[in-house]
């Protein structure tokens, strides 16, 4: 109804309300669906653990477990799979709040670069029991960041260890660059492992995705690290993105912290 009169007035304010509510409809499905992958991952991850240790109960019970090495063996396997299940609990916990906004972080001015090679340093050990060699490369003239040092520090510990756990080969490289992008820092993650299917490369930071096959071997994660990574990394201000490149690299930007770049300037030339 396209005439200039007080009907068509009121048939332009439905068809602006229709407009306006339609994405809000979208969105609701959407979440719908999520919150529904969401329960459908955190049963499967508790599933596993749980028929594990049932399993082993009843061994105990029924006497399956004869002997007092056999009997050890069926604890120590209990104990594990109720550390799977509190490691699943924790990692919940963290995802909610970080997912709520309600995770106050620790912000300090850091030097990305110098932050980045006393985390290498500290990781080297168990690097080399792992058989990974990390690599540190920077052609970023800016690396002052303000970031939150101990939940940084679980952004690429978990990079680490999703770099190790989906490689092909015995030994592993992991490098890291950092360039600047204007007022941004780019840190690039690369590994040589086998990468990832473009179609689910939009998908791996979601929680519980299944395209990951490490949900169906218990003991393998908590399913939410990647999850939690894009959390961590958008709640500094930052974005993250995953492409292949002989490899799986993992892209994140942060913002420089510009003042404490402008007051190092001013000291460099006595202002």
């Amino acid at each position: 109804y396209h005439k200039p009169d007080e009907f068509g007035e009121v048939c332009h304010e439905f068809d602006f309300m229709r407009w306006q509510l339609k994405p809000s409809v979208a969105d609701r499905i959407q979440y719908e669906q999520y919150r529904r992958e969401l329960i459908a991952g955190i049963s499967h991850d508790l599933r596993t653990p749980l028929t594990s240790i049932k399993g082993y109960a009843e061994g105990l019970k029924d006497g399956i477990a004869n002997t007092e090495e056999k009997r050890q063996r069926y604890y120590d396997a209990i104990h594990t799979r109720a550390l799977d299940m509190e490691a699943l609990v924790n990692s919940l916990s963290l995802f909610a709040r970080l997912e709520n906004r309600k995770h106050h972080y620790q912000l300090e001015t850091v030097d990305m670069k110098v932050y980045l090679e006393d985390l290498l340093d500290g990781w080297k050990e168990e690097a080399a029991q792992k058989q990974v060699v990390l690599l540190l490369d920077s052609q970023a003239a800016r690396t002052q960041v303000q970031i939150d040092l101990q939940e940084m520090h679980r952004v690429f510990v978990n990079l680490f260890e999703n770099s190790v756990k989906y490689r092909t080969k015995d030994k592993s490289v992991i490098r890291i660059t950092l360039e600047n992008q204007g007022n941004q820092l780019e840190i690039r993650v690369a590994d040589d492992g086998p990468g990832v299917q473009e179609s689910e490369l939009s998908k791996i930071f979601n929680s519980f995705y299944r395209g990951d096959e490490s949900r169906t071997r218990p003991g393998s994660g908590s399913g939410l690290g990647l999850a939690i990574v894009k959390q961590i990394v958008e709640g500094h201000g930052g974005t993250i993105r995953a492409v292949n490149d002989r490899g799986l690299t993992t892209i994140i930007i942060l913002p420089l912290d510009l003042r404490r770049a402008h007051h190092g300037q001013k000291e460099e030339t006595g202002a």
